[in-house]
């Protein structure tokens, strides 16, 4: 997250961070710092980011997620720039498949139990977004 984004955000994010307790802070941080490294190596042209979308689970499967995402997609497929994310959650795979997301690794950091999944989409004008398919 950049500096303005932090502003914007309230430093809510370095906030919590801080509030760890030490150990799980410096995990964080090292996971993180390996998220952050797979990013560089998988993705290394320019790209869209993103790094969090959220649906409240009794809202899900209403198209909100598909809503969320079309936007910034068009955007990216307008410039032909591929977009890039990471997920820790297997059903939100199947989700961003749908939308075009291809799973470009699938990662474990070290030190860490969780598996991610880190996934792209490719921005060209052949590959247009398949508005309103939500599971």
């Amino acid at each position: 997250m950049g500096l303005w984004a932090m502003v914007r955000a309230g430093f809510a994010m370095p906030r919590f961070v801080m509030n760890l307790p030490k150990s799980d802070r410096k995990l964080m941080m090292a996971v993180l710092r390996q998220v952050g490294e797979r990013r560089k190596a998988l993705m290394p042209e320019p790209h869209w980011y993103v790094p969090a979308i959220g649906v409240d689970p009794e809202s899900q499967g209403m198209g909100f997620g598909s809503a969320l995402m079309a936007h910034g997609i068009a955007r990216a497929d307008r410039d032909e720039a591929p977009i890039y994310l990471e997920t820790e959650t297997e059903r939100n795979v199947s989700f961003y498949r749908q939308i075009g997301f291809d799973v470009i690794e699938e990662f474990t950091p070290n030190g860490a139990d969780t598996q991610m999944w880190l996934m792209a989409r490719q921005g060209t004008p052949s590959r247009p977004y398949p508005a309103g398919r939500d599971e």
